[in-house]
C-alpha cells in the first residue's frame, strides 16, 4: 500500500511538474522555431562594411573637433562653421603636411586627416595624423596623391 501511495505522489508531481504554466511552453517553442536572421552580404563585404564604419566614424571625430577647436579659437558658435571638406589622406612624413621651421620630422609615410573649414568668409585648414587629433595648420603641404584614397565629405549648407 505505501509503495502505491509513494508511486501515486511520485506521478503527481511529474504531472504538475510539467504541466503548462500558461504559455512558458510556447515561448520556448517560439524561440526556438525563429528561422535565423538571413544576412545578403558576404562575410568579406560584411568585413568590409565594419571597416568602412569605423573609418567613417574616424573621420567624423576628426571634424567634430577641428570645428570645437575653431568655434572655441574665434569664440563663435558652432553651427557658424560649414565644413567644405574633409578626408582621410596620406602626409608624406610626419609633419602631417604643417612643418614647423625649426623641427625634423620622421621620414615616413603617415595615414591622417585634412578638413576645410569656413568661418567668417575665412578659409581654416586642419590636418590630422591617424590619432585624429587635428591641428590648425597656416602653410599647408599636400598629402601624397593616393588614388581612390580618401574619404570625402561634401560641403554642407548653413541655415
Amino acid at each position: 500500500m505505501k509503495g502505491a501511495l509513494c508511486a501515486t505522489a511520485v506521478g503527481i508531481l511529474i504531472l504538475t511538474a510539467c504541466s503548462s504554466d500558461g504559455g512558458s511552453d510556447e515561448a520556448i517553442i517560439q524561440s526556438t522555431t525563429q528561422p535565423a536572421p538571413t544576412s545578403t552580404l558576404s562575410d568579406s563585404e560584411e568585413a568590409l562594411e565594419e571597416v568602412e564604419s569605423e573609418y567613417d566614424e574616424s573621420l567624423a571625430r576628426v571634424v567634430a573637433a577641428a570645428v570645437d577647436d575653431l568655434s572655441t579659437q574665434l569664440g563663435i558658435d558652432s553651427d557658424a562653421i560649414v565644413v567644405l571638406a574633409a578626408e582621410a589622406v596620406q602626409w608624406p612624413d610626419a609633419g602631417i603636411g604643417c612643418p614647423d621651421a625649426d623641427s625634423f620630422y620622421a621620414q615616413v609615410i603617415t595615414p591622417g586627416y585634412r578638413v576645410e573649414l569656413e568661418a567668417r568668409n575665412e578659409l581654416y585648414l586642419y590636418h590630422a595624423d591617424d590619432t585624429g587629433v587635428p591641428l590648425q595648420c597656416s602653410k599647408p603641404r599636400p598629402p601624397i596623391d593616393v588614388p581612390g584614397g580618401g574619404k570625402f565629405i561634401p560641403p554642407t549648407t548653413t541655415p
